[in-house]
């Protein structure tokens, strides 16, 4: 077989390779998600959980210190229905 054979057969070789990795690249990222981040601060943390289980944050001014947990009170109602 004769060398400018042997170089095509190989650069065809490698342009297959490279469609192949081309394309499994691109389906790999199809599917990415998209991600937020942000900067952390140290803060008092207050939430509200309701019955539904939402847990939303409860409005207090963040000049107004938290209460300990030994002057807190906690109540439950019994669900009726």
């Amino acid at each position: 077989m004769k060398t400018w054979k042997k170089v095509l057969i190989g650069v065809g070789a490698a342009l297959v390779l490279g469609i192949i990795v081309a394309v499994t690249v691109y389906q790999s990222r199809k599917n990415l998600v998209t991600v937020q981040t942000g900067k952390v601060d140290k803060q008092n943390l207050a939430s509200v959980v309701s019955a539904s289980g939402e847990i939303k944050p409860r409005p207090t001014p963040t000049s107004e210190p938290m209460p300990s947990a030994e002057s807190s009170s906690c109540t439950s109602r019994k669900a009726t229905g």
